[in-house]
């Protein structure tokens, strides 16, 4: 789930399926603007992640750091019983592991 319009949420599903992964449902808000995003509320994030999962859906990925996501994300991986990510989750532990990796 992105705020992004059409061409860049082709663009994250081409590199998301570049890096392995498979991208079964992208679904946005379809933001016009950069400010738009950061007027997305928490129960927007949350209704609109649910209305993307399904049933064969492994691991939800919520793009954009100006999302508010820092609630959904823990609600969402205890209500549907499958990691969800968010790009601030992902790059705060991809930044954990390199660090612990690297002895910082």
């Amino acid at each position: 789930m992105t705020p992004y319009l059409a061409a860049v949420n082709d663009g994250l599903r081409e590199v998301l399926g570049e890096a392995g992964f498979v991208v079964e449902t992208l679904d946005g808000f379809f933001c016009e603007t950069t400010a738009a995003p950061g007027r997305i509320s928490e129960d927007q994030v949350r209704e609109k992640a649910l209305a993307t999962v399904t049933p064969r859906s492994q691991a939800p990925f919520i793009a954009c750091s100006q999302l508010p996501t820092l609630n959904v994300v823990p609600e969402l991986r205890a209500r549907l019983g499958i990691p969800v990510w968010s790009s601030i989750t992902a790059t705060a532990w991809t930044a954990s592991r390199t660090m612990a990796r690297e002895g910082v």
